[in-house]
């Protein structure tokens, strides 16, 4: 199954701790990208009648950054053609494993289901997104 998240990219944040309750809590920006992941995948899974996978699962996911409305023109064809790539912030493996735990329970039953995973961060024309692709691994 392939599905398409609308937003900018979000890594997963490290654990916060509040001194009064002594409890450590997950920020909510990482929160909230995990629960439009989870909701999305559910939306396409529900529409196609896909069931939540228990076998080995490969996952690709490709960042689809906007390029920069400040960009000169020959900076802009740059990034359309590939030779210039989006180096900046969040870093490529914590959007993974956002998107991973967005996934846990509903794509898959574990992300320790996941054998394989491919993660690709580029440039194209349009507002921010996200291809999120799983597969099982037969």
């Amino acid at each position: 199954m392939r599905f398409r998240v609308v937003g900018k990219a979000v890594g997963k944040q490290r654990p916060r701790f509040n001194s009064r309750s002594k409890r450590t809590y997950t920020p909510s920006k990482t929160k909230d990208f995990e629960k439009l992941i989870a909701n999305t995948c559910t939306i396409h899974m529900l529409k196609n009648r896909i069931e939540t996978s228990n076998k080995p699962c490969k996952v690709v996911i490709d960042v689809m950054a906007s390029i920069p409305k400040s960009y000169t023109k020959k900076r802009h064809r740059k990034c359309i053609d590939g030779i210039e790539m989006p180096t900046k912030k969040p870093d490529i493996d914590n959007i993974a494993k956002a998107v991973m735990d967005g996934l846990n329970k509903v794509a898959y039953e574990d992300d320790t289901q996941v054998v394989t995973l491919t993660v690709n961060k580029r440039y194209w024309e349009h507002n921010d997104a996200l291809y999120i692709e799983v597969s099982e691994v037969i």
